[in-house]
């Protein structure tokens, strides 16, 4: 009799235990549905929220997983997107979708190299999509594989002849591989697919510089600009046009707005601060200089620049720091030497004559 009622306590225990894996999984299943519908609504943090309150419920919701991986990819934090990824990788070595996802991350990380090696790794368990294809050939691009580039965007292009970012990523591949003419098409065959794709706009209004057409790159940023009018890479290439037509006002102006803006490379900076100093305004180029390596502290131009500044101004010290910083950061850059010679020309200068 006691042994009869040990079994059907066993049987109790075992039914609320599969009572309470099926509310959990139950639970799981619907946050991870209502986080997916606010990401899908560009509601970044209520969905980060929810798919979170899904991995509460059920800590192997591959679901949950991939969505706040590709989320937080979204949202340019490839880090914390990397450690969801790797944790939906230990639950499903073999799924071909996990491993481009892992490539996609390391292209955002900028590791190209670890993006094609997951890319093939994809590719080998069975993954096909143009989307692979198209990333595989970024990830070449950006090693500097135009050739291998251009022959996958091709054949993205050849399976999807209306994919605007084929076109625009064949046009860049051409353009590395110098053929202007090849890259303009591709540039405009993404536009005609896709008008709004200012990505397009920008890499055509870049080829324009290189090939001198700065009016026409001038009314293609423009036009960029009538769509998304704080848009970085136009606002930077438009100063650059301005520069180019000897219209130093305006270029600062779209730098200017750019930085207030955020998101500018550490190239703004510098052609600001040097566009400063065409107009004679040493003040505001210094101190555009000190945001740079304030913000960019690991990028030895930077430092250089603002060193050549401060030493022009006799502020022989505080250059030499920035030299000595930017020696440990780049011994190799080329500008370092002249601007140590610079300095040192400047301190002779500066030194009384021996007898004094």
């Amino acid at each position: 009799m006691s042994a009869m009622r040990k079994h059907r306590g066993n049987i109790e225990i075992d039914e609320r235990e599969r009572s309470l894996n099926a509310y959990q999984h139950r639970h799981a299943h619907n946050y991870f549905v209502l986080g997916a519908r606010r990401a899908e609504d560009g509601a970044v943090e209520d969905a980060r929220r929810l798919l979170l309150q899904s991995l509460s419920y059920d800590p192997s919701q591959a679901s949950a997983l991939q969505a706040l991986a590709q989320l937080e990819l979204a949202q340019n934090c490839p880090a914390q997107a990397r450690a969801y990824a790797e944790r939906l990788l230990a639950l499903c070595p073999a799924d071909a979708d996990v491993h481009a996802l892992l490539g996609n991350i390391a292209l955002c990380e900028q590791r190209p190299e670890q993006a094609l090696l997951a890319f093939a790794h994809a590719e080998a368990l069975g993954g096909e999509a143009p989307e692979l294809r198209y990333n595989t050939g970024l990830a070449h691009l950006s090693l500097g594989h135009g050739e291998s580039a251009a022959r996958i965007f091709l054949a993205v292009i050849d399976e999807q002849p209306t994919n605007a970012r084929a076109w625009d990523a064949l046009g860049c591949a051409r353009r590395f591989l110098r053929d202007h003419a090849g890259a303009l098409q591709a540039f405009m065959q993404a536009l005609q697919h896709d008008p709004r794709l200012n990505d397009a706009r920008d890499h055509l209004a870049q080829l324009l510089l290189d090939t001198g057409n700065v009016p026409r790159a001038r009314q293609i940023l423009e036009a960029a600009l009538s769509l998304e009018p704080h848009r970085p890479g136009s606002l930077h290439l438009l100063g650059m046009a301005f520069a180019r037509l000897q219209d130093v006002p305006h270029a600062i102006a779209c730098w200017e707005e750019l930085l207030a803006h955020g998101g500018a490379p550490s190239d703004t900076y510098h052609l600001l601060a040097n566009a400063y100093l065409h107009m004679d305004d040493e003040a505001r180029a210094r101190q555009t200089l000190e945001t740079l390596v304030t913000r960019f502290p690991e990028q030895a131009p930077g430092h250089i620049q603002l060193a050549l500044l401060l030493f022009r101004n006799g502020q022989l010290d505080n250059g030499h720091r920035h030299l000595a910083l930017a020696k440990l950061l780049d011994p190799e850059n080329p500008t370092l030497q002249q601007a140590f010679l610079a300095a040192e020309r400047l301190a002779a200068q500066q030194s009384p004559p021996l007898g004094e």
